[in-house]
């Protein structure tokens, strides 16, 4: 990626319940789906109310299709799976659609996500770029 972002947004590391490797969720209980339902839904919210609020500021225009670039922040150093991490964001980018800045969440095209470390502030950050073009 060469070109500069039009959109860089923190947000807070999703809640493990939503990681697809969490150990915690057991989907045989009412109890976790409820829990993990709940977890979705507020994440996409607070993404949605996020994003909103910087393409008000900046007054962005929605997109067909956009490159998507995460940037986990963790604590440590560990061997993370790009497939999970990418699938840990799904209400981010539902957020994401929600907030107008594109028609459909299936436009958000994935670049690998990068992992970095900062000890005390665990974050992933959204780096959005033009994908106009791209099939």
């Amino acid at each position: 990626m060469n070109a500069l972002p039009y959109l860089v947004v923190e947000l807070p590391l999703p809640p493990a319940i939503l990681h697809p490797n969490d150990p915690g969720y057991t989907p045989a209980s009412r109890g976790g789906k409820f829990a993990k339902s709940a977890a979705t839904k507020k994440a996409r919210v607070d993404a949605s109310l996020v994003f909103n609020a910087h393409r008000r500021a900046r007054k962005i225009a929605i997109r067909e299709t956009v490159r998507w670039r995460p940037i986990f922040y963790f604590k440590v150093i560990r061997a993370r799976d790009d497939d999970n991490l990418t699938k840990w964001l799904k209400a981010y980018r539902d957020g994401f659609a929600d907030a107008f800045l594109i028609y459909n969440d299936s436009g958000i095209r994935n670049a690998d996500p990068v992992q970095r470390i900062d000890k005390r502030n665990q974050r992933v950050v959204i780096e959005c770029y033009d994908a106009e073009g791209e099939a």
